[in-house]
Formats: C-alpha cells, sequence, structure tokens
C-alpha cells in the first residue's frame, strides 16, 4: 500500500538510499493485450523520487495471454519493455532484463535468453535512445554464462551479479568482482560498469529439520557482512551500485531465511544492518577509492576520498582472523564504528593507533 511505500522510500533515504531495484510486473500492467494500467507503478516511481531516490527497473515475468519461451512470446516481451521504457522515459533511465535467468527463474533453453536480451537491448533503445540496458544478473557470478551470453551477441550496457556466498572471504569476492569486470571490458579495454543488484545475508533462527540456502547470522553479523560487501565492492572501482536483498523482511516466520533478508524488520524496526547502512552510505558520500595502504595480510583496509576537496584521509578497515592494532602515521584520528558512534584514537610516537577486531569494519579519520 502507499502508507508502507512510503514508509519504505523515508526510510531508505534516512539511510542514504539513491537506488532501489524495482519489479514491474507485466500481468499487472498488461493483463490482456495492449490493454496497459501504470496506476500502481506511476505511484511507487513518484514515492520514490519524492525522496531522491532512483529507480532500475527489473522486468522478468510474462503475461497470462503470451507463449513463454517462444520467438512469439520474445517479441511481446519486447514490446512490453518498449512501452515501458517510454512510458518512464523521464523517470526511469536504467533497464534489467530478466532476474537470474542461469537458474530456474528461467525455464526455456538457456540460449534463448541471449535472443530476449539482443531484442529487448533494441527495442528499450529505440523506445528510448538515453536508457540503459542492464544484463545476465546471475544468480552468484556466473562466469561461463555470461560469456556464452556475450558469445551470442547479446548487448548489454552493464552488468548485473548477484554474489551471494554462505561466508565472505573479503580478498575472494574482490578477486571475483575484478575477474568479472575483466570478462565484460568493453572492445576498447574500457571497464564496463558491474552492478550488484542483489547480495545478502539473513538473521533467521537456527532450525535442526530445516535446510535451507543461507546459513544464520546474528543481526550484528549481519551488519558487519553489509559493510564489509559494500566497502569492498566500491573499493575495487568496478561496482559502484549495491543494492542489498533486501530493504524489509519478506515475513515473520524466525526460522526461514527469505523471512529475514532484510534490515528493517516486517514492521519497519531498524535491524543493526540499517544503522550499518547508514553509516557506510555517510562516510562514502562523494568518495572514490584512492590507492589503498597494504598494512600486512592480517588487516583489509582501504583509502577513501573526495574529490577536489581538502578533507581528513578516510580509511576502512577490519582485521581478518585475530585482532590487530594498526599503527597509521597522523597527528590526530577518530574512529567510527558501523552504528555511527565516534572515539578518540591514541596517538603514540607519531602515529594514530587503531584498534582492529576481526571481521568488524571501522572508519578511520586522520589529520
Amino acid at each position: 500500500g502507499l502508507r508502507l511505500m512510503d514508509q519504505a522510500a523515508r526510510m531508505g533515504a534516512e539511510a542514504g538510499v539513491k537506488w532501489s531495484r524495482e519489479g514491474i510486473s507485466w500481468p499487472r500492467v498488461e493483463p490482456r493485450k495492449g490493454q496497459y494500467d501504470w496506476t500502481y507503478y506511476d505511484k511507487l516511481v513518484a514515492t520514490a523520487r519524492r525522496y531522491g531516490i532512483s529507480i532500475y527497473a527489473l522486468i522478468s515475468s510474462w503475461a497470462p495471454w503470451t507463449k513463454p519461451y517462444t520467438p512469439e512470446g520474445i517479441d511481446d516481451y519486447c514490446r512490453f519493455a518498449a512501452a515501458a521504457a517510454e512510458h518512464y522515459r523521464n523517470e526511469i533511465k536504467h533497464w534489467e532484463v530478466w532476474n537470474e535467468p542461469n537458474i530456474f527463474f528461467w525455464q526455456g533453453p538457456r540460449d534463448m535468453y541471449a535472443e530476449l536480451l539482443k531484442k529487448a537491448y533494441a527495442a528499450i533503445k529505440k523506445a528510448n535512445p538515453d536508457a540503459l540496458v542492464l544484463g545476465c544478473s546471475t544468480a552468484g557470478i556466473d562466469y561461463n554464462f555470461i560469456k556464452r551470453v556475450m558469445d551470442l551477441g547479446a548487448p548489454f550496457d552493464i552488468l548485473t551479479i548477484h554474489p551471494y556466498r554462505r561466508t565472505m572471504d573479503d580478498r575472494a569476492f574482490v578477486r571475483d568482482l575484478r575477474k568479472a569486470a575483466d570478462l565484460v571490458k568493453l572492445p576498447d579495454g574500457s571497464i564496463r560498469a558491474v552492478w550488484i543488484t542483489e547480495m545478502g545475508w539473513a538473521t533467521h533462527v537456527p532450525h535442526n529439520t530445516l535446510s535451507q540456502d543461507f546459513a544464520p547470522n546474528s543481526p550484528r553479523r549481519q551488519a558487519e557482512l553489509l559493510a564489509r560487501s559494500y566497502i569492498n565492492a566500491v573499493a575495487t572501482g568496478v561496482s559502484p551500485n549495491i543494492s542489498w536483498y533486501d530493504f524489509r523482511n519478506d515475513g515473520t516466520c524466525p526460522f526461514y531465511f527469505e523471512h529475514n533478508m532484510g534490515v528493517v524488520m516486517r514492521d519497519f524496526r531498524p535491524k543493526p544492518a540499517y544503522r550499518a547502512l547508514a553509516t557506510v552510505t555517510r562516510m562514502l558520500k562523494g568518495k572514490r577509492p584512492q590507492e589503498h595502504p597494504d598494512l600486512g595480510t592480517n588487516i583489509v583496509a582501504y583509502r577513501f576520498a573526495a574529490d577536489g576537496r581538502r578533507e581528513p584521509a578516510l580509511l576502512a578497515m577490519w582485521a581478518l582472523k585475530e585482532p590487530q592494532t594498526a599503527a597509521l602515521p597522523g597527528r590526530s584520528g577518530r574512529i567510527i564504528d558501523l552504528m555511527g558512534t565516534t572515539t578518540s584514537a591514541a596517538v603514540e610516537g607519531g602515529r594514530v593507533m587503531v584498534p582492529l577486531a576481526p571481521e568488524r569494519p571501522v572508519f578511520v579519520e586522520i589529520e
């Protein structure tokens, strides 16, 4: 409903959210061929814009009257995608073609997805030449699927991936993102953007009779994983847009992972992950990754700075397996934890001393 839509957008904006991935249901908009009703999505788009949130839209369904996974069905899909791009030409510039077609969400021949992407790309661009098309949207980072789509000649402006994993190995995650970026480099060798349009960890309660895709995490652990995901991705320089799945819990069952992936509860009570999201967005706003310091194998450290502004040096840091203390050159320093609490760092012999806990990021501002 509109009230819940407004509350979600308001809380998202207050946490620094600037983008939202929204599925546009083809059956809802065009239940009968040629008869469109955009009312619900007009309200959704207006609500997002009111709070300064941009939308990238996903079309990942078939109308009840078409023939899915056939040339005729693909043509109908492309007509709808073009109609959507035209209807929202002033509000939505980014269009994602299907969700996770490398797994069960796509029930047709795998190579047919490339045909859908190729034709949808042309249809969307014809309707709005300024639009950007997001392609592949793989569960995990399916390098073979992505390469096959490219080999079949399907174009896309931005690669989208869903790099879910049971545990976070920071350095392996960064390597995976860079490998994906290398795979989809443009013909001139320049980097094509790689967007993470889903990633997340759940806070469900373990249950001894349920086998689930996601391991349970404490709310605090979820907050730490969110921060590490965002910071690692931004620090690579290839993933400027990351979408957590999802903002609000999908249900109230404490044992089912799918009901517990939000950063707020079903009733909108914030989890620690919501505060961590707000801290990460506030600290990294307007910043770009710089040359990162090498503090050894047991510390992850990234440096960020704003273009053209004189500000204290900003680092995001955490230890890996064991507690560490980083000694950084500087006259003074402030440590900001994921809940936004600020403390002054000790200074010894012209070095700022930063205690680091395993896998628990902090931000450090150094003068």
